[in-house]
């Protein structure tokens, strides 16, 4: 008997050549939350012809992240990241990040990240102090502007052991250009190759060879010990291979250094943004924040000591992030033919995982788009499927700053709300920006007061 025909899951209907490349581009999450709540948990689409499948159920997420990991690699298209990121943790596979996330493991120890807490409260402190003359007028303040600029910082002090100053503010102006571009690539039926000298292709290439530059110039001051050597790339240059005895190169390094600034901060960023634009619209929960903040700390900046003491400012950050994912979708490429929930998934093809999606089950989240912290108490979170909240992926290639990520926001955010409050500029919308990150279109303008106004 000829084998039985392999089920394909249902999804949407596309047009000729384009398939539904035109309603996914114009808005990715959306178009996922639409496919999925008319065809069910695995849908079949089409980017031209490309063919691909979003797996939004718990248990394909699983299979895909967990048990059958081995199988996928990152999608073919986030190779266009290694344009300007190089080979790093985000882009290497197999051995090669076996290998590199070993030696990077160490530089995230609890007690490398405890030594990160200080220089996060200073940033914020220092934040804060600069807003007293918005807090006196009035004037509305650009709040996502504001997060961009304090992670960086962070990240940039974790990672090189020195305050980066004015370079904080080129770097600002240079990362959202060459992301803009990596995702119009990324998004496009055709993608044109870098080599084409279009009026995008030269500013993107300016401003990655500028990127480039400016970490290498960090680099080789560490090299010649002209920084004190204390931040990530210091450990990473002493890590040494257990088989070969080799030391990472100038331009792993690089690679290292691009990635964890891009990650270690634009979606900690985001993720703050979205955690002022939500706690703004829930002043219950607000309230219920400045008073944990009041009773864990007084007047005194926050510690790492003080982090299992401010347990409702955490449940507030995974909150947001719930509800509004900085990384919206996990890409990959499965490198078999595989089944997922009984439907085929063939090699070579793309498979979406969208926690955009997935942290809006129902079935896992009660009430699912109500901002609700409490969902994050030990108690309601029991039976809950490990695989329902993944805001930094999950399996062996979770993200390796989870941690440092979430201790960074649990600070800020109690050194913001010990000192400030923030309320919503009433002129403006505010709209989402799926760019490579779930990003607020535009800011989000902020009125800001004293913390006793």
């Amino acid at each position: 008997m000829p084998p039985a025909p392999k089920l394909l899951a249902p999804g949407p209907r596309g047009l000729p050549l384009l398939g539904n490349a035109r309603v996914f581009g114009a808005n990715p999450p959306a178009a996922l939350a639409a496919w999925t709540a008319a065809h069910g948990p695995v849908v079949r689409f089409h980017i031209g012809p490309m063919v691909a499948h979003v797996i939004t159920h718990v248990e394909g997420v699983q299979h895909v992240l967990v048990d059958n990991y081995s199988n996928y690699h990152k999608a073919p298209r986030m190779n266009f990241l290694s344009d300007f990121l190089g080979m790093s943790l985000l882009t290497l596979e197999d051995d090669g990040w076996k290998r590199r996330r070993k030696l990077a493991q160490p530089a995230f120890h609890k007690k490398r990240l405890v030594e990160m807490s200080e220089p996060m409260v200073a940033h914020a402190n220092r934040m804060v102090d600069g807003w007293a003359p918005t807090i006196a007028s009035g004037a509305p303040l650009d709040i996502s502007a504001q997060m961009t600029r304090i992670t960086l910082g962070v990240v940039g002090e974790a990672l090189f052991g020195v305050d980066m100053g004015e370079l904080t503010a080129e770097i600002e102006a240079l990362l959202p250009l060459v992301l803009k571009h990596t995702l119009d690539r990324m998004n496009s039926v055709v993608p044109l190759p870098l080599s084409f000298p279009t009026p995008a292709n030269r500013r993107y290439h300016a401003a990655r060879t500028r990127l480039h530059t400016v970490v290498g110039e960090m680099i080789a001051r560490l090299r010649a010990g002209r920084h004190q050597a204390r931040g990530v790339m210091a450990m990473l240059m002493d890590a040494r291979d257990e088989e070969t005895g080799a030391g990472l190169t100038d331009e792993e390094l690089r690679s290292e250094a691009m990635t964890l600034m891009f990650a270690g901060h634009e979606t900690t960023a985001n993720a703050l943004s979205w955690t002022w634009w939500l706690l703004a619209q829930n002043p219950e929960a607000a309230a219920r924040l400045r008073e944990e903040v009041r009773a864990a700390l007084g007047t005194r900046a926050p510690t790492a000591d003080d982090l299992p003491a401010l347990a409702y400012v955490a449940n507030v950050v995974q909150e947001a992030m719930r509800l509004m994912p900085p990384s919206w979708a996990i890409g990959r490429m499965p490198l078999e033919d595989d089944e997922v929930l009984g439907f085929h998934i063939p090699a070579k093809s793309m498979v979406l995982l969208a926690p955009c999606v997935t942290h809006r089950d129902p079935t896992q989240w009660p009430d699912p788009d109500r901002f609700d912290p409490d969902r994050f108490t030990p108690a309601r979170s029991v039976g809950r499927h490990r695989m329902a909240y993944i805001p930094f992926s999950a399996g062996p290639r979770v993200c390796i700053g989870a941690s440092f990520s979430m201790m960074e926001a649990t600070l800020i955010v109690a050194v913001v709300t010990q000192r400030a409050q923030l309320e919503l500029d009433p002129t403006q919308e505010v709209s989402v920006e799926p760019s490579l990150t779930l990003r607020p279109r535009d800011g989000i303008r902020m009125i800001v007061r004293g913390a006793e106004a």
